[in-house]
């Protein structure tokens, strides 16, 4: 198993009514001259033209879940319908807006549901879908030094926000870009904020050592000594008879949501030589600096298979997010990506690995072509 300063990064670059709960804590929240500028047509966010504006909590509500992907420097029409969710003041920017699946730490993982985050001049807050409202609600908010930590699961697939005075919980983009953007977006707000590089470098953490070691443990002890890690990434795979899990209830992208019922989120590796399926721990997971390591596994392997035994991959124009892995003994992997991106990046890794194999182009179908 290589060591993580050797893993190839080529795969992964990118580049109204008050909230129901608080954690916030005292903080200056001015803006200083190093805030990141705002691009053309950016109009601060002005509460007193919120007058005539539909701002009650049913709206923000379906304004937030009708946002197609994430949302850099909201302009003041958002700004103005998001507005039940925030609380800061009138000085207050709501600069970021995240769409995903919100997981809280330490609950069972089928406690997902969807949400997300809105990152403001002054403070986040954890956006999540109630059953009881029918809606979206502020789950917690905290001003930036009321949070202890940020933590960035491995390549970036995910995001657990950690406050001082509250509960932590574990934003799933599952896609590389959406959750790099989320932790820049993150930490430019609390740098302005907190004005202090020494605290943001000690609140913001990435859990690459402790992923790839427990990896390396848990997946790939039996494997030869040679194999390394080719890829990781978060999907949905169909589980069919092997799913025992509840129907997921988390956040479905617009090419994700009709999948099957069977279809569970899982976390899917390959190496030089073998390729997985894993159900992978993060309510516990990552446990980056907290006081003592869960005695839980973070990857349990529920499929593989030798990179040897795959015949081909099958694609679907109509469905882009979509992949088939084909084996030579007959049987299908069928996994949806969150974004297209993730599906041609995990095509690209297993390509590579079968190339290296055998020296040849992996066959890719497209879906009821044939061989």
């Amino acid at each position: 198993f290589s060591s993580p300063s050797s893993l190839s990064s080529s795969s992964y670059s990118t580049s109204s009514s008050p909230p129901s709960s608080s954690y916030s804590s005292s903080s200056s929240s001015s803006s200083s001259s190093h805030r990141r500028q705002p691009s053309t047509g950016f109009q601060p966010f002005d509460r007193s033209a919120l007058a005539s504006a539909h701002t009650d909590a049913a709206s923000a509500s379906a304004a937030f879940a009708a946002l197609p992907k994430d949302v850099a420097v909201v302009d003041f029409s958002l700004s103005a319908r998001l507005a039940p969710f925030v609380s800061g003041g009138d000085g207050e920017q709501i600069e970021y807006v995240h769409r995903c699946s919100l997981h809280p730490y330490s609950e069972v993982l089928s406690s997902e549901r969807p949400g997300g985050a809105l990152v403001t001049s002054s403070h986040v807050y954890v956006i999540m879908w109630s059953d009881a409202h029918d809606g979206y609600r502020v789950a917690c908010h905290a001003k930036y030094d009321g949070i202890r930590r940020v933590v960035a699961g491995l390549f970036f697939q995910f995001v657990r926000v950690e406050f001082s005075s509250g509960p932590a919980f574990t934003l799933l983009s599952r896609d590389h870009g959406r959750a790099h953007a989320l932790y820049e977006a993150l930490r430019s707000a609390a740098g302005t904020a907190l004005r202090s590089e020494l605290g943001i470098d000690a609140m913001f953490k990435h859990a690459l050592k402790e992923a790839t070691r427990n990896m390396s443990l848990e997946v790939l002890s039996s494997r030869p000594a040679n194999a390394c890690l080719q890829g990781y990434m978060m999907a949905f795979v169909d589980c069919g008879a092997r799913c025992l899990d509840p129907a997921f209830k988390g956040y479905f992208s617009a090419h994700t949501k009709k999948l099957a019922s069977t279809f569970q989120p899982r976390s899917v590796i390959v190496t030089s030589d073998k390729c997985f399926v894993c159900k992978e721990d993060y309510s516990y997971w990552p446990s980056v600096m907290r006081a003592s390591a869960p005695s839980s596994a973070q990857f349990r392997v529920e499929m593989q298979n030798e990179i040897e035994d795959v015949l081909a991959a099958e694609v679907d124009s109509n469905e882009p997010c979509s992949l088939w892995v084909l084996f030579e003994d007959g049987s299908t992997w069928a996994m949806a990506f969150e974004t297209e991106s993730g599906k041609k990046r995990f095509l690209k890794v297993l390509s590579r690995a079968w190339l290296d194999h055998y020296q040849a182009e992996l066959t890719v179908l497209e879906k009821n072509e044939g061989l």
